[in-house]
């Protein structure tokens, strides 16, 4: 899966990854790896993934793309795959529960 999206605003305290997958994956941005899952697990979970400082000096007002290569598996000879990501960029307070 490859999408790009534009980045309006670097307003943020903190950015993360958020993806769901059933199956082993490699998670991309602007085509460097930025994360690795290599295990299964059949009950698929959406799994927050912080961008450490090298991955947050990578976005900047623009054009970027996200990109997962994913693991699928067989059920009856049909090969079956779940995969959902999205990238969140967060203030400090929205981490802590608070609100506005």
């Amino acid at each position: 899966m490859r999408t790009s999206f534009e980045v309006d605003s670097l307003d943020y305290d903190f950015f993360r990854v958020c993806i769901l997958a059933n199956r082993g994956y490699r998670l991309y941005l602007n085509g460097q790896e930025i994360h690795t899952y290599g295990w299964w697990n059949d009950t698929p979970t959406y799994a927050p993934l912080p961008l450490g400082p090298n991955e947050q000096k990578q976005l900047k007002k623009g054009t970027h793309v996200l990109a997962v290569y994913a693991n699928a598996f067989y059920q009856d000879n049909v090969p079956v795959g779940q995969l959902d990501v999205r990238l969140e960029g967060l203030k400090q307070a929205e981490l802590l529960g608070e609100s506005h």
